[in-house]
């Protein structure tokens, strides 16, 4: 199954994401965790406007179904932290 994605670096880049490297994909019959990273950049004393997000796709081994599918790049809740609301990532049907 085919899944479309919006990735976004999370530092400060002037507003571009850059090039976003292949996910990890994690799925078990629980849930389904997405982490996704992008290239290095130069530290130039980059502002912080907010990073343009990049469309991705990913593909699971099975339909979603009703397991939740969460960013990997926040703590999972088991490991006591939140990172937000943005750590489940809402389906669009």
């Amino acid at each position: 199954m085919k899944v479309l994605a919006l990735a976004s670096r999370v530092e400060c880049a002037g507003g571009r994401t850059g090039r976003v490297l292949a996910p990890v994909v994690a799925e078990d019959e629980q849930r389904v965790v997405v982490t996704y990273t992008v290239e290095r950049t130069p530290d130039k004393g980059a502002t912080c406007p907010g990073n343009q997000p990049v469309g991705q796709t990913f593909t699971l081994e099975q339909a979603l179904g009703n397991r939740p599918l969460f960013d990997g790049s926040c703590p999972l809740p088991e490991d006591g932290r939140d990172c937000d609301a943005q750590q489940v990532w809402p389906i669009v049907r």
